[in-house]
């Protein structure tokens, strides 16, 4: 699976970032001049444009390898959203999205640390479980989980991990007071799989909330998903040629443009 790369900092880009989202509208004018205007429901595209300076050689080289590997403009890769959360449904934690152990049981709406009842009380009776969502991306790049939660047991754990032996984690304490968690991975693997999960000995119980992924070194602000996340799988380059300014020795500037529309994909 062909995937944007990271910056050796961890993030996907550099500030500014444009993103812009684009809809079309389908005009049928009849002999008589009326026209019939619909919105055209199967068209969607999404653009960005990434403004790096002072690249380093590796760096802009990852990039350049990309355009090369996909041909240009002609095929296509995974692009990871700087910023974005990359779980689906962070706000509705019964989707199928969300996997949980045969011991884990969950309760939905009720009160959320930021005045609603958006949070999710998880209890397991079985043996050490867990309730998590796997995401289909390098587990080599680097990532911040981040959850709001509360519990008055010991050992709930909030994880970031490759579904294997490598993993970030941070404990949530007994205080059963709403905090915001993070765990920041930065592990060597070559798994394609990537997993943000709670982690609960027998017998707890824990209330979550806004459960975040992002591919960057540390958590940001908390951004609510539904169906679509920061994910995008079949994104293209949108430009003919990469252009590099140099900067100095060993330093590269220059604008990548990416563009994604569903209905193509």
């Amino acid at each position: 699976m062909s995937v944007f790369p990271q910056l050796s900092s961890g993030a996907i880009a550099q500030f500014p970032i444009q993103r812009g989202t684009e809809y079309r509208t389908i005009i049928n004018e009849s002999m008589d001049g009326s026209e019939i205007v619909v919105q055209d429901v199967d068209f969607e595209q999404r653009r960005w444009a990434l403004q790096y300076d002072q690249l380093s050689d590796p760096e802009w080289q990852a990039i350049e390898d990309l355009f090369v590997e996909v041909n240009g403009r002609l095929g296509t890769f995974l692009f990871l959203e700087p910023g974005a959360n990359l779980v689906s449904w962070s706000e509705l934690l019964s989707e199928a999205v969300w996997l949980k152990d045969p011991g884990v049981s969950f309760l939905e709406n009720q009160p959320d640390p930021l005045g609603g009842t958006l949070a999710t009380r998880l209890t397991n009776s079985g043996a050490t479980e867990s309730f998590r969502q796997g995401l289909n991306i390098p587990a080599s790049y680097r990532y911040a989980g981040s959850v709001w939660a509360r519990t008055a047991d010991s050992g709930v754990e909030l994880r970031v991990d490759d579904d294997g032996p490598n993993a970030a984690k941070t404990v949530i304490d007994s205080s059963n007071a709403w905090k915001r968690y993070e765990a920041r991975y930065d592990h060597v693997s070559a798994s394609a799989f990537t997993v943000l999960r709670i982690e609960m000995p027998p017998g707890t119980q824990v209330e979550i909330f806004g459960p975040q992924l992002e591919a960057q070194p540390a958590a940001s602000v908390y951004k609510p998903t539904g169906q679509q996340a920061g994910m995008y799988p079949a994104a293209r380059f949108d430009q003919d040629a990469l252009a590099d300014r140099a900067e100095g020795v060993g330093l590269h500037s220059g604008v990548i443009r990416i563009l994604w529309t569903p209905s193509l994909t």
